[in-house]
């Protein structure tokens, strides 16, 4: 069964991006890291394989665990940031935000 990451809106990834991920050959090793359907942050390691559109328009990155990751849920791969990069940067600095009972 696929274990799919989708938990919002769907947020339009650039072709760019998605040009980025195409270069890579399928077997491939991939190490990511990306927001889960509650909005945690995972990571996995395992094979490329591939990208899909679904009917809706999104776009998704394909492992050969059966992961299937929603590409603006993505915040890394291989080291390189992805989509979701910016969302985790706020999430990650989320206590720098409050005062933490100093005013």
């Amino acid at each position: 069964m696929d274990k799919d990451t989708h938990s919002s809106t769907y947020q339009q990834v650039s072709p760019e991006y998605i040009d980025n991920l195409q270069e890579y050959a399928p077997g491939t090793d991939m190490q990511i890291h990306y927001f889960g359907p509650a909005r945690e942050w995972l990571e996995c390691r395992d094979l490329f394989a591939g990208l899909e559109r679904n009917e809706s328009g999104e776009d998704y990155l394909l492992l050969e665990n059966g992961i299937k990751v929603r590409l603006d849920r993505l915040i890394a791969f291989n080291g390189r940031p992805g989509p979701a990069f910016d969302e985790y940067d706020s999430y990650a600095l989320a206590c720098l935000d409050c005062m933490g009972g100093m005013d």
